[in-house]
């Protein structure tokens, strides 16, 4: 455990942390994001921890009292590039974005890759976790356009299963025995998965990501911990 950019954040094999509102992971303009998680991860795939270099492509910025990176949900998004997270159906993962919808229509990307592999998305008013060519997919929970969210999505390679949160409660899971994918070498992104239109309209203040499966009181750990910030 230890402090990222709030207190009590779980460190635990957090590969990845960007915060708009940390001048140490943006310092408010330019194309490059920067990393502060702690922990280099073991199998390559988190090893950009000084500095994850981003395209901001036509994202903006929000300087208000909830820092944030904006997306149009015609043609913004930020990539991080193929090297990152590349993660297969053997590797347990979690995901964790902190969101703010302007408008809820169809599918929007939050953070991940594509179907091919597992991406985090918004799907009408519900949360998304789609893995192994949409053969596993878990929605759940309720999202209003214009308020602030927690989203996790977490990956048990063991267990073979899937769960997602919101706002650190449990609000869906499955498995799937047959989940068997492999690394695409595919640009992990945020506001868009690469190659399609899945555009997200709306703000993004945080991304993370862990190689590990977050339990249910880490993820609310991590809930709690930023909900004064975003949640009033």
């Amino acid at each position: 455990m230890g402090t990222v950019g709030a207190p009590n954040i779980v460190t635990d094999e957090l590969v990845m942390t960007i915060d708009a509102g940390s001048p140490n992971s943006y310092p408010g303009s330019g194309t490059t994001i920067y990393n502060t998680a702690p922990y280099l991860d073991d199998d390559g795939y988190g090893q950009q921890r000084l500095a994850l270099t981003a395209d901001i492509d036509g994202a903006s910025f929000n300087y208000g009292t909830q820092p944030s990176w904006v997306f149009d949900g015609t043609n913004d998004f930020i990539n991080f590039g193929s090297s990152a997270f590349q993660y297969q159906n053997d590797d347990s993962f979690s995901l964790e974005v902190w969101f703010k919808p302007d408008v809820l229509a169809g599918f929007q990307h939050l953070i991940g890759i594509t179907y091919a592999s597992y991406r985090l998305a918004i799907s009408g008013t519900a949360l998304s976790f789609r893995l192994d060519s949409n053969n596993l997919i878990v929605g759940g929970g309720s999202i209003s356009a214009g308020n602030w969210y927690q989203a996790v999505s977490t990956w048990n390679y063991l267990e073979l299963e899937a769960v997602n949160y919101l706002n650190g409660v449990q609000v869906s899971s499955g498995t799937d025995p047959t989940a068997d994918w492999t690394s695409q070498g595919t640009n992990f992104q945020l506001g868009n998965s690469p190659g399609e239109n899945y555009y997200f309209d709306g703000e993004i203040a945080i991304g993370r990501v862990y190689s590990k499966t977050l339990t249910s009181t880490e993820v609310l750990q991590n809930y709690r911990a930023l909900k004064p910030r975003f949640v009033n």
